[in-house]
């Protein structure tokens, strides 16, 4: 999470928060190690993140995760895991983020399954490719 101006990420979580209809949501701050986020993260039923990494964060461990895609790494992550239906545009207004929010959490057991077999599929290439950079450096 971002906390440093003008990229302060503080002020769309709270409207993010207030939107929701039921539950009661929980903001985790900045200043958490990788294995830190990644523990939080993976006790959650859905993950609403407007950042990269804790859309990867999340769904390496096949929790559902939602977006809005303000970036075109954002809905390519997205698009990679198997779960492009679940983000929103900019613009198209706080009703579609519930809506995908409510479709992740009925859907939930489908999602983990998607992103466990994609996140896997992803996995074995960045191993694949890692072997070959060290090839290369060696030879």
């Amino acid at each position: 999470m971002h906390e440093v101006p003008p990229d302060d990420d503080r002020r769309e979580i709270e409207i993010i928060a207030n939107l929701m209809k039921t539950g009661n949501p929980k903001v985790v701050g900045g200043g958490l190690l990788p294995q830190e986020a990644m523990a939080v993260l993976g006790r959650m039923e859905v993950v609403v993140g407007l950042r990269l990494h804790s859309l990867i964060l999340a769904a390496a461990q096949g929790v559902p995760v939602v977006t809005v895609n303000y970036d075109s790494k954002v809905g390519g992550f997205m698009d990679l895991a198997d779960v492009g239906t679940f983000y929103c545009r900019p613009e198209d207004g706080a009703e579609t983020l519930i809506h995908h929010v409510d479709r992740a959490l009925n859907e939930e057991g489908d999602i983990s399954r998607r992103l466990n077999r994609s996140c896997s599929r992803m996995r074995a290439r960045i191993w694949e490719e890692a072997k070959r950079l060290a090839a290369a450096l060696e030879g």
